[in-house]
Parts: C-alpha cells; sequence; structure tokens
C-alpha cells in the first residue's frame, strides 16, 4: 500500500517545522521506477533523487548554533533515507564551522530499524537483513546513547 508524503516537515522544535525539502513529483516517480525494477520496499531513490535535484541550503539546520554535545547515528544499509550519507554531511559541517562542543558520528551495518533493544520489527527487511547484527547494533547505539546523556549531564553541573 502506498502512502503519499505529508508535505510537512517530519520535525518540529517549539512548534514550528524544521527546514526541508518538499517532496516532488518527480521524486516519487523516480522512486516508483525503482520500486518496479529492482527493490519494492526502498525510499531511498526518492530521498537521493531529491538530495541531488533540490535546494539543500533551503533545508539546512543551523547546527553551528546547538549550545551543547551531538551524537550522530546512521545506519550503512539504511534503505529508507541516506543517512549514513547525511550525518557525514552534519559531521564536516560540524568541522567547518570550528564547533566548540563534541560531536560524534557512529555508522552502524545495519538497516533503517536503528532503534531500543529488544524491540520488535516489522520485518527483518527493515534491519538489513541480518537479525544479529540488528539486535547487536541496536544494543550498542543504546549504550552509546545512554552514556552521551550521561556525559552531557555530568557536564551541566
Amino acid at each position: 500500500r502506498w502512502h503519499l508524503p505529508s508535505r510537512h516537515s517530519s520535525w518540529r522544535y517549539r512548534g514550528q517545522e524544521l527546514p526541508y525539502i518538499a517532496i516532488s513529483p518527480s521524486a516519487l516517480w523516480q522512486m516508483a521506477l525503482h520500486c518496479l525494477q529492482h527493490h519494492p520496499n526502498s525510499l531511498r531513490p526518492m530521498y537521493q533523487y531529491l538530495f541531488e535535484h533540490s535546494d539543500k541550503a533551503s533545508a539546512m539546520i543551523p547546527l553551528e548554533r546547538i549550545n551543547g554535545p551531538i551524537l550522530l547515528l546512521s545506519a550503512e544499509f539504511d534503505d529508507i533515507w541516506p543517512s549514513r550519507t547525511h550525518a557525514q554531511m552534519a559531521f564536516h559541517y560540524l568541522q567547518s564551522h570550528h564547533f566548540p562542543h563534541s560531536y560524534r558520528h557512529i555508522c552502524y551495518a545495519t538497516g533503517h530499524m536503528l532503534t531500543l533493544p529488544y524491540q520488535a520489527i516489522p520485518t527483518l527487511q527493515k534491519s538489513g537483513g541480518n537479525l544479529s547484527r540488528w539486535a547487536q547494533s541496536s544494543q550498542d547505539s543504546w549504550q552509546k546513547t545512554l552514556e552521551f546523556f550521561k556525559r552531557w549531564q555530568q557536564s551541566t553541573r
């Protein structure tokens, strides 16, 4: 079953939508073609098309204005969107702006469903096809997230 995009940002801050790139009809067409020819569950080609054919500057979040450390988690085999590419872009953006706080990017060799450990996933396919690797990645990313918040909390005291 197909669900059309909402035409809204996935994220909000203080009730306002964060910048985003709207999904175009041509991007939907690219996704449909890819699904028919290759992989019926992949949204990644649509996001890749948008990334290559859109004004990325209009969708940039001013990361340099964040007043604290940043932890970026991504998945190497994310079939929903290019999380690794975007996390790497954010990391390099922070470097180029001489971000004063700590920042780290961890990429896991799993699929899109990098989530809380022991949480059910709808399909093995969304985990990158390897259940044990997904479970280990989810456990590790959760542990790294807890450690990140613990260090942040200690540094604010």
